[in-house]
This record gives structure tokens, sequence and C-alpha cells, in this order.
């Protein structure tokens, strides 16, 4: 069930392989996994999700991209920025994960109804942008199964084994 009015707005995206995105609208999934980080010093907190729920496994099934969510402005050095990220991710398949967003951050956090920045926010997200799950920080169990929870409301149920 989505959160009452809670939605991210309309981003403008650009993945570490240089593709350009637009969220919601491109993404692909009925339920997407948005991990957004608002400092730099929280890349441990996106990485523990990663690890955590195997996000980088060949057999995950599951949407999910890293949002790191920069404040409008801050383009005019976005390569030098872009290049930083992809000295410290140097698979192709994991650049294209990243979709480094520069936006109206007070906008952004106010649709999504986000107060606080100092921990990332760990969102499941619907194709029309409706945020049906939002928790705070690093990967925990507790905050991983309300997670899973959304996520997997998506997966069709199979009996094969």
């Amino acid at each position: 069930m989505a959160l009452p009015e809670k939605k991210i707005p309309q981003l403008h995206a650009r993945d570490l392989n240089g593709r350009c995105w637009i969220l919601p609208r491109d993404l692909s999934s009925k339920r997407t996994l948005l991990l957004v980080a608002f400092e730099r010093g929280q890349q441990a907190s996106v990485d523990s999700w990663i690890r955590g729920l195997e996000l980088n496994a060949p057999n995950n099934h599951f949407d999910w991209m890293e949002i790191p969510l920069l404040q409008r402005g801050w383009e005019f050095i976005s390569s030098w920025i872009d290049h930083g990220m992809k000295r410290g991710i140097t698979e192709e398949r994991m650049r294209s994960h990243v979709w480094t967003v520069y936006t109206n951050r007070a906008f952004f956090l106010q649709s999504a109804g986000i107060f606080l920045t100092q921990s990332i926010a760990v969102l499941v997200v619907d194709t029309d942008g409706m945020i049906l799950q939002a928790v705070r920080g690093g990967f925990t169990e507790n905050r991983a199964a309300c997670v899973l929870k959304e996520l997997q409301a998506n997966i069709p149920f199979s009996n094969e084994f």
C-alpha cells in the first residue's frame, strides 16, 4: 500500500555509463528499490544494502538504483564527480545502477516526505513514483524485511523447484 501523498518528483539522471534517464518514467519494474544518498560519506550505508540484499548477484531479481542526489548547481563539475565515482565502480553492469541526479533537493525531500538527510533513504517506488515503502539508514534485518515485503509483492509466485 502506498504511503499517503509521498511520491518522488520527476528527476533527470545520468548513469555512470553516460546514459540519460528520467525517473520515474524510465523505471521498468512495477517496484524498484532506490538507495538515495545525500552525502559522499553515506556510501558505506548504500553498500550495506547492496551486500545485504545481494543486489549485484547474477541471480538478483530486484530492479534497483543507487541515487546520489546532489543539489542543482553542482552540474558544472559533474564530469569530475562522475569520474570519482567511476574509479570506485569499475564494472559496467554496476555502473548502470548508479544514477546521479542534480535537482532541487528541498523539493525532492518535501515530495518524498523525507525530513532528514543525515542517513540514506531506502525507497520502494512504483512506475508512477509513488513511494510504497521507505526506511532510513544502513541495512539491518528489520529494515530489509520491510523493504522485501514490498519488493516481493512484484514477483509472481512459482511453485517450480
